[in-house]
């Protein structure tokens, strides 16, 4: 049976990049994927997550958490889980320690963590619904243009299930300032960390590898853009992922090992920490809240980690961050203990589950994700941005789609010039596809900030000048 390889899913070789000298001088200490963090935290898109909602409207508390703040946390319960199945691996498999260390494993991970949300748009997923709600209605309105008629169903599935996933891949890969292709140029490690989701838009009829798993997670969104296809099989064949599609059809792939660890550590971030949020403004109760990590943290003792000093914090707040702290350290270690225990059926590309919901915790997780939906995610302030999320991006998107559809139209002249200068130049040739131009319309729109996207919205409809 095929079997992933650590050599090719470790490569450090980079998407559309020349070869250079990888000597070390004392210019420059870093390792490639070390390289790839830096690359990642001073891109505009990385910058961008500090004005896009995590759950609760950002100027309401400067404690809680924007997509900035919370990719970071992220990507440190990354590193450490990365670091650990690093030494497990290289211990099992017997890789050669000084071409490969656990600092490498951790690096990568942290890599794909900053990045993993670097595509979501304004206002969290009912942004991503919004973006899907116009193009549902452009497609219908439209369906005899011949522009309309000339997208495929793939193309079109693109924009009416608009993903974060894909449009982070996007971002990744393309639109370097130079125009030069690969965009961040980021290791093929790295991106195959990132892409949780090895498909495209459409349902892959699957072969008799992707067949021996009934629910794989990996299937459940997608990861790619068809403008992106291209490059999707370019980092899939490069680092060796098993195919699960039958010849011919919509590609898919099994997932990248490590990225079964970005998606714990999202996970567990967004649990644990969300929650932690939902207590700091007073939706969830001191008693409970503390109650349910506590159990966590009795789940897996460790050692190293006193489990009853933070009875002796006075505040709420800060025992809850004390408590939260133990929580995840308990968690970091539940899933390295799933991932070693499904680690041959990992390679062979036959186990394909999120690890929070194989570890022993899994049920203090789920009433943790219930409590913090019917007291947090379903509170008036959350449904507010829900809503502006529908409204505000559909809004948008019907001004600049109508710029694209008349482009010599003097409406259409001015909104263009607020899109970028490549932007424009796009959608004004002639030579260029009617699908890109669409995609270049919702890459403006859903790059936004929550701030920029409602000011703009505004000033569109009249509201502000």
């Amino acid at each position: 049976m095929s079997k992933l390889n650590w050599t090719k899913l470790l490569s450090d070789k980079r998407l559309y990049a020349k070869s250079y000298n990888k000597e070390v001088t004392d210019f420059d200490a870093r390792t490639e994927f070390q390289r790839d963090i830096d690359r990642i935290v001073f891109s505009s898109a990385f910058r961008r997550l500090q004005d896009k909602t995590q759950v609760m409207p950002l100027p309401d508390s400067d404690f809680v958490r924007s997509r900035l703040t919370h990719s970071i946390e992220v990507a440190s319960i990354g590193r450490s889980i990365g670091k650990i199945v690093g030494k497990f691996v290289i211990r099992r498999e017997n890789l050669d320690k000084k071409a490969i260390s656990s600092d490498d494993f951790g690096n990568i991970i942290a890599a794909a963590c900053l990045a993993h949300d670097i595509g979501n748009p304004p206002f969290g997923h009912s942004g991503e619904k919004g973006i899907g709600k116009f193009f549902i209605k452009f497609f219908k309105e439209y369906k005899k243009d011949s522009d309309v008629k000339g997208l495929s169903e793939a193309q079109k599935n693109d924009l009416i299930n608009f993903e974060g996933n894909a449009a982070g891949f996007r971002i990744l890969t393309n639109d370097h300032p130079s125009g030069s292709k690969g965009g961040l140029k980021l290791t093929f490690a790295t991106l195959g960390a990132f892409s949780k989701y090895p498909k495209s838009s459409l349902k892959s009829p699957l072969n008799k590898l992707g067949n021996k798993v009934e629910a794989r997670q990996s299937q459940t969104k997608f990861g790619y853009f068809q403008e992106e296809r291209e490059l999707f099989t370019t980092v899939a064949e490069e680092l060796g992922l098993l195919k699960l599609s039958k010849s011919g059809d919509e590609p898919a792939w099994c997932r990248h090992p490590l990225s079964f660890l970005l998606e714990a550590a999202d996970s567990i971030t967004y649990s644990i920490i969300d929650f932690e949020d939902a207590h700091k403004l007073g939706y969830v109760e001191t008693k409970e809240a503390t109650s349910i990590l506590h159990q966590i943290i009795v789940n897996t003792p460790d050692s190293r980690c006193e489990t009853k000093d933070w009875k002796k914090i006075e505040d709420s707040g800060e025992r809850m961050g004390a408590l939260r702290a133990k929580a995840i350290n308990a968690l970091i270690y539940e899933c390295v203990q799933v991932f070693k225990k499904n680690y041959k059926a990992i390679m062979r590309g036959v186990y394909d589950k999120e690890l929070p919901n194989e570890i022993p915790s899994k049920d203090l997780l789920k009433k943790i994700k219930e409590l913090s939906f019917s007291q947090y995610f379903s509170h008036s302030t959350v449904i507010d941005i829900e809503l502006a999320g529908f409204d505000v991006l559909a809004g948008l998107l019907e001004a600049f789609v109508f710029a694209i559809k008349d482009p010599k139209d003097d409406k259409s002249k001015r909104l263009l010039l607020k899109m970028p200068r490549q932007s424009q130049l796009i959608i004004k040739s002639v030579n260029e596809t009617f699908y890109k131009k669409l995609l270049v319309c919702s890459d403006f729109v859903s790059r936004m900030t929550d701030g920029h996207a409602m000011k703009l919205y505004k000033k569109l409809k009249g509201i502000e000048f």
